[in-house]
């Protein structure tokens, strides 16, 4: 099943099933080792992560920016933002990251202001974004503006372990759904899966 998977870069539900249920041996160390050196080297790669917000209208067991969560809340200011990406950036780190829950008070037309005025202060900055499920059409300005990649963490392929880890008002389906267009519009796409899950099999 290892060389399998080496040499044709699929398996088969049971054949996955049946390879991850066997001891690590040193074999499958070897061949992931050298995957990961052939597609990303041996350099070490940092982001730096900008939470802009703890404000969220959902309420996800797992998330400490649920909205029953019982702590202070904050919301970065534009300028803040600019002034701290600015104070961030140095070519030691290969992206930023803007990070928060779904806070619509970042709007398209502030994030894309923000994106443009970073691209113009920064050139060599890499910027990606992380905030929660939006239109398309917000998908297409925001890379527009400057965004390389967007980050909407999913944790599970498990229909149900998805809907036991979040609010009701969020959508497996829907999920899925923005992550196909967050792909389809062109940006790097991360979804984040989470391993020991409660529930997960």
């Amino acid at each position: 099943l290892l060389h399998k998977l080496s040499r044709d870069r699929w398996l088969t539900a049971q054949e996955y099933t049946l390879l991850l249920t066997q001891p690590l041996t040193d074999r499958a160390r070897h061949l992931a080792d050298r995957e990961r050196r052939a597609r990303f080297g041996t350099g070490v790669y940092l982001r730096g992560l900008i939470d802009l917000s703890s404000i969220c209208p959902h309420d996800c067991p797992l998330c400490h920016q649920r909205s029953s969560a019982d702590h202070t809340r904050y919301r970065m200011r534009p300028r803040e933002i600019l002034d701290l990406c600015e104070e961030s950036w140095g070519p030691e780190l290969g992206a930023l990251v803007l990070r928060c829950g779904t806070d619509r008070f970042y709007g398209d037309e502030m994030l894309c202001g923000l994106l443009e005025k970073l691209t113009r202060q920064s050139p060599d900055c890499r910027l990606t974004i992380a905030m929660g499920e939006r239109s398309r059409r917000s998908y297409e300005r925001l890379y527009k503006a400057g965004a390389e990649g967007y980050q909407l963490l999913q944790e599970t392929v498990d229909r149900e372990v998805y809907e036991a880890i979040h609010s009701e008002s969020l959508s497996f389906d829907r999920r899925l759904h923005c992550l196909n267009e967050i792909r389809d519009t062109g940006f790097q796409t991360g979804c984040g899966f989470l391993v020991g899950i409660p529930g997960q099999g």
